[in-house]
């Protein structure tokens, strides 16, 4: 008589955990999303999803959700008819992976429920900060090393130089003392680590080992050396203070528990005594460095911009936008608000901003004045000093990802049972 074995793989889920993965690689990785950004990597996860879409759908949060969609993808139209005597090939595919990145949004969320897109991310996530940890490490305590991870050193249009594998990146020019992981910059990675922390927290009682997940993350956030990502960890901690006050005293109720946190403390107090010592923050935040002076060149400039030329409709994304911009002084605009306003016009920004900060509220299922007041500020902090709306991941907070009772899935059952 055959047994049946207790081994089973669910496909369906296999091919979400895929997709997500894919995701992350896609915005702005080092080695996957910028040092080779494949315009056939994009439209292979685009064809995957759509042949996902095709099986497993749901009709109502389809219907929730294409009408933003179309609002969008209006109103980007019509800035493109208005800037059509602009029009080149770096407009175009601009264009299209915008519209790209915004249909796999759209189609990630129509998919995927969200209990499991938070448990496969932040796993992810966390196992990520462990490679970017041990690598951390070893540049600093054993830089001779890096050379056998595959370290190689890429040039950037000439003008400056990458150092990196493709599980980390080591720095620009030389090895850097902040952790990056996979991503241009510490700063970017700091994004993808604060949104696995407030999943955490909103959803604790249904993630497996909560604390553990969230203390590595948090260690993660602390050697990024990101000011930005200090200040929304201090944000995150006012708006949810009772969460912080509920570990503390399940830490007091617990055997060994003073060791736990002796072990924890000494751990960041070693940790923050490095940062003080490789001197990044205090440059940061004491002295007049050229991080300081880009964001506040790009924040004014933007704003001349955007009112000097087309404030409705936008210049275009093409060499036309690029000529204007660099007659203003700036160069890799770090503000990712003023940057779509002054490319696809005022309109299309604040019908962004305001679905996207609804749908993050949504998916965190925020309901008191302090943590929405705490949520609009986190995003306006982080659409500030990143111009990540062009990346795929980022996107899907745009759309509002909630569970409709009786919803429909088409297949999902065949594929479960494969």
């Amino acid at each position: 008589m055959l047994t049946k074995s207790p081994f089973k793989i669910n496909f369906f889920y296999c091919y979400i955990v895929v997709i997500i993965l894919l995701f992350i690689l896609a915005s702005k990785t080092v080695f996957f999303g910028y040092l080779k950004p494949n315009k056939y990597f994009t439209l292979g996860l685009l064809f995957l999803m759509c042949i996902g879409l095709l099986m497993i759908k749901r009709i109502k949060i389809l219907r929730a959700n294409i009408s933003k969609m179309l609002v969008l993808v209006s109103l980007m139209g019509t800035s493109i008819m208005w800037n059509s005597s602009s029009l080149d090939s770096m407009y175009i595919n601009g264009a299209l992976a915008l519209l790209m990145a915004l249909i796999e949004g759209m189609i990630l969320v129509v998919q995927c429920p969200k209990s499991k897109f938070i448990m496969y991310y932040i796993n992810i996530i966390t196992g990520i900060s462990i490679i970017s940890l041990i690598c951390f490490l070893i540049l600093i305590f054993a830089p001779g090393l890096i050379q056998l991870l595959g370290a190689t050193e890429y040039r950037v249009d000439g003008s400056f130089s990458i150092i990196y594998s493709p599980l980390y990146t080591w720095g620009w020019w030389n090895t850097w003392s902040r952790n990056a992981s996979m991503w241009t910059e510490p700063g970017f990675f700091q994004m993808f680590i604060t949104f696995a922390i407030l999943m955490i927290i909103s959803y604790s009682k249904q993630i497996r080992h909560a604390n553990i997940k969230l203390f590595v993350l948090i260690i993660t956030i602390l050697t990024t050396q990101s000011t930005v990502a200090y200040l929304i960890l201090i944000i995150i901690i006012i708006m949810h203070k009772d969460y912080c006050k509920e570990i503390i005293s399940k830490f007091r109720n617990r055997a060994n528990s003073t060791i736990l946190m002796l072990v924890i403390g000494m751990t960041i107090v070693m940790i923050i005594a490095y940062l003080i010592s490789s001197g990044v923050i205090q440059e940061k935040i004491l002295t007049e460095n050229s991080s300081k002076t880009f964001r506040t060149t790009d924040f004014l400039q933007s704003i001349y911009i955007i009112f000097n030329n087309n404030p409705l409709f936008g210049i275009g994304f093409g060499e036309k936008m690029v000529t204007i911009v660099e007659s203003y002084g700036i160069i890799n605009n770090s503000n990712g608000l003023l940057t779509m306003a002054y490319v696809w016009g005022i309109p299309f920004t604040l019908f962004y901003i305001y679905q996207y900060i609804k749908g993050t509220i949504v998916f965190f299922e925020i309901e008191s004045r302090l943590k929405k007041m705490g949520m609009v500020l986190i995003i306006f902090i982080i659409f500030t000093t990143q111009v990540f709306w062009l990346y795929p991941f980022f996107l899907i907070f745009f759309f509002e990802w909630k569970e409709i009772k009786n919803d429909v899935y088409y297949l999902q059952k065949v594929i479960k049972n494969f």
